[in-house]
């Protein structure tokens, strides 16, 4: 009985193991990239970094900006995907 206890203690709380949100950078580059699967609301965003938050469904323009850093989100907040542009 206290064996079975146990496991159940250990996959309960491997299941609810969280993880960190990653260190953000301040300008756009490739290590946004491990923003990917965090809600955006995980973070503040740096004062310094140009960015836009692209919802489902939004238009977007046409000019583009190097620096800036576009978070692409599902409809609850979380992080599909990070590009410079």
């Amino acid at each position: 009985m206290l064996a079975r206890f146990s496991l159940i203690f250990v996959f309960t709380a491997a299941a609810c193991a969280y993880t960190p949100a990653p260190p953000f950078p301040d300008r756009c580059t490739a290590g946004l990239k491990a923003t990917i699967g965090h809600n955006i609301g995980e973070f503040t965003l740096p004062s310094s970094l140009p960015h836009r938050i692209v919802q489902p469904g939004a238009v977007l323009e046409a000019r583009t900006n190097p620096a800036r850093a576009n978070f692409f989100v599902d409809e609850k907040g979380w992080i599909l995907d990070v590009t410079c542009g």
